[in-house]
């Protein structure tokens, strides 16, 4: 008994008329949109391309009896360009907050990407800076104070945090220091427990009226 072979599924792209196709419905819709976001059409057409070869190869090839070749690339193609949208839109994002413009896929530093940058001269700061943040000053006007760029001047003043917790007591005398008896309260009742537990988090003290005029003095 002779058994009819299965229809091919998929686009094959070797086909001048379906690989024309998926291009021209590119080209026509989504180009201009990709031009805008900085990114080059061609890119992400070969993106397209390797989407489709893919889809060929999983569970989602295209299938005439489902619906049009025209339907299905534009599908495709739109999956493909949002996703290559939202990854540049993300990539400016971190570079725009380190206050660079290096890409996240374009940065010289492997296993780093850009928003990870070492702040410059946080490494080597004169003991007098440390001195002052030691001495309660608070970290962001110590940064700013001695930094010219705010931004830069915002992670160093997190580098200057980063160094004071390095520098706190072990874990064992501060468990001991919780250990000391505390005063009872004035009502005598119990604190509830809730169950949740509280860490200690690297953000700066609070700005207190204080510390804002010292900002605005040093800003």
């Amino acid at each position: 008994m002779m058994t009819t072979p299965a229809p091919p599924f998929g686009v094959d792209l070797a086909d001048p008329a379906q690989r024309g196709l998926v291009e021209k419905i590119f080209r026509r819709r989504w180009a201009s949109q990709v031009r805008a976001a900085g990114l080059d059409p061609d890119d992400v057409l070969q993106a397209v391309f390797m989407g489709i070869l893919a889809r060929n190869q999983g569970t989602r090839p295209w299938d005439p009896a489902i619906s049009s070749l025209s339907n299905y690339s534009y599908i495709v193609i739109r999956s493909v360009v949002r996703n290559a949208v939202d990854q540049a839109k993300r990539a400016e994002k971190r570079g725009w907050v380190v206050g660079s413009s290096n890409d996240v896929a374009t940065w010289d530093h492997p296993g780093m990407h850009s928003w990870q940058a070492p702040v410059p001269g946080a490494a080597d700061l004169p003991a007098a800076v440390l001195a002052r943040v030691a001495a309660g000053e608070h970290p962001l006007v110590v940064a700013l104070s001695v930094v010219e760029d705010g931004v830069q001047g915002l992670l160093l003043g997190w580098s200057l945090v980063e160094l004071a917790e390095e520098r706190r007591p072990s874990g064992r005398r501060r468990r001991a220091a919780r250990r000391r008896p505390q005063r009872k309260t004035t009502t005598g009742r119990k604190k509830r427990k809730t169950g949740m537990t509280t860490r200690a988090l690297s953000l700066p003290p609070m700005i207190t009226p204080a510390v804002l005029s010292d900002l605005q003095a040093v800003l």
